[in-house]
């Protein structure tokens, strides 16, 4: 019995072994490298968003710190006097309010009081001279980049919160409202700038309240927002003539001026004119009578029937380009 005889039990269960063990084919062999990869990619995938929501938590928690923080500088440097501000204040200022409030029209509603706080103190430099040089300084090659991205910011914020308040219509007898329309008013107007006296300054004011008329009508839709102002003012009547006056000064005040950034942009904006303000009824009726000698303005029509004619042959050419493509 404890003689070897040359078998093995183990050789037959290696044997039973390799038969129950099924041989892996190729398509088998990749589906499971497969099924691996894309679980090593998912898993990446995962810890990589968990990574990025962590991050934007932390960000976010940092921006509310800062606004927090801004919020109490704004409000503590407001309180101040301000008689003697020059550029640099009045732009911190600025620019503290710009990053409190964001590209967001809600946070700017939200805001309406440090906004009007913010246009007190700039209003009066645009006005009058002040002690300290504002604009002569905001206006010079090295900070008009700044300044008119401040004032695009602000103007259109202005504009916003106005068009949701129909344009002091919906309560006139809220003085901040009409004091944002006021200044809306003056910060598109050069003529209005009294501390500009020489002619260099004055060119320089004149094509910064262009462009900014430009991108208040071309990337805000001032025009249109203008429109539905000026119809309310029309049902209104006699109420409403004072809020009339000046919106119908601001509607004509982009077409009396030269944009100076070609006569494509200069085109859209008096198309946006002919088709939103020239479009309301009895528009005559809707204007004060003040303001009636404007439509008549040399650089009015000639703009306006160009703009007409560009669009008419812009719809030629598409028409044209249509039929060619279906022959």
């Amino acid at each position: 019995d404890f003689l070897f005889d040359g078998k093995s039990s183990g050789a037959k269960d290696r044997k039973k072994g390799g038969k129950a063990a099924k041989k892996e084919s190729k398509e088998e062999f990749l589906a499971r490298t497969q099924a691996k990869r894309e679980a090593r990619q998912q898993s990446k995938q995962e810890e990589a968003a968990t990574k990025t929501i962590q991050a934007l938590f932390r960000r976010a928690k940092d921006l509310s710190g800062r606004k927090r923080e801004a919020e109490y500088e704004f409000d503590a440097e407001v309180e101040g006097e301000w008689g003697g501000a020059g550029w640099k204040e009045v732009s911190g200022i600025v620019r503290r309010l710009n990053f409190l409030c964001g590209q967001h029209l809600a946070a700017w509603l939200s805001n309406v009081n440090r906004v009007s706080k913010c246009v007190a103190i700039l209003l009066p430099l645009f006005l009058n001279p002040p002690p300290t040089p504002y604009l002569p300084i905001a206006l010079s090659k090295e900070n008009a980049a700044v300044f008119r991205l401040q004032m695009s910011r602000l103007s259109s914020a202005i504009a916003g919160i106005l068009s949701s308040n129909h344009w002091t219509l919906a309560d006139t007898s809220n003085p901040r409202l009409g004091a944002l329309l006021q200044a809306l008013i003056v910060v598109t107007d050069s003529s209005l700038w009294k501390p500009i006296t020489t002619p260099p300054l004055q060119s320089a004011a004149q094509h910064h309240c262009s462009s900014l008329l430009q991108h208040l009508v071309l990337k805000q839709s001032l025009f249109a927002s203008l429109r539905d102002g000026l119809m309310r003012c029309q049902a209104a009547g006699a109420s409403a003539s004072q809020v009339a006056t000046l919106l119908g000064t601001l509607a004509l005040r982009p077409l009396s001026l030269t944009v100076g950034d070609g006569k494509v942009a200069d085109s859209e904006v008096a198309f946006s004119f002919s088709r939103e303000i020239l479009s309301i009824p009895q528009l005559p009726l809707c204007l004060p009578k003040v303001l009636l000698p404007s439509l008549s303005h040399p650089t009015v029509w000639p703009r306006v029937v160009y703009s007409l004619g560009s669009v008419a042959r812009k719809e030629r050419r598409a028409r044209r380009m249509h039929r060619m493509q279906q022959a």
